[in-house]
């Protein structure tokens, strides 16, 4: 892989042999090579909701901030099931009020890259984490 700077100051990679415009400059492995960075978008500081606030004990909070928060607390308080490590009981602990009642309420079953996944009453998978704490987020 060869890397390369273009006219527009972004850096990319380019395997061997292939073409190349002849307005980029190559840079080699010990020139500074810009480093992928964060979408400051994303990690912008929002207000937290009343609920979230009583859980983060933060007024505001970015969204990485908040996930790393979520998953130091299912790790400390034990919230994984046992035997799918990617859903979260979240039923009789502080974090119930964070998530609706429809997606808590019952055992339900998700289809992911073509398998079946169940998950318990009580419990929220992983993927809609995400989804269900950005509720409590405003700008």
């Amino acid at each position: 892989m060869r890397v390369y700077e273009t006219e527009y100051g972004t850096t990319v990679r380019v395997p061997e042999g292939k073409w190349v415009p002849c307005t980029w400059k190559p840079i080699s492995k010990g020139d500074n090579m810009a480093k992928r960075k964060g979408n400051p978008a994303f990690m912008k500081e929002l207000k937290c909701s009343d609920e979230l606030r009583e859980f983060t004990g933060e007024k505001k909070i970015s969204r990485p901030a908040l996930m790393k928060l979520f998953w130091k607390y299912v790790k400390k308080h034990h919230l994984q099931v046992e035997d799918n490590k990617r859903a979260v009981c979240v039923e009789g602990s502080n974090l119930e009020s964070l998530f609706s009642k429809r997606l808590i309420g019952k055992k339900r079953e998700i289809t992911m890259r073509g398998k079946k996944i169940k998950i318990p009453a009580g419990c929220v998978f992983m993927t809609e984490v995400g989804g269900a704490l950005g509720k409590h987020l405003e700008a």
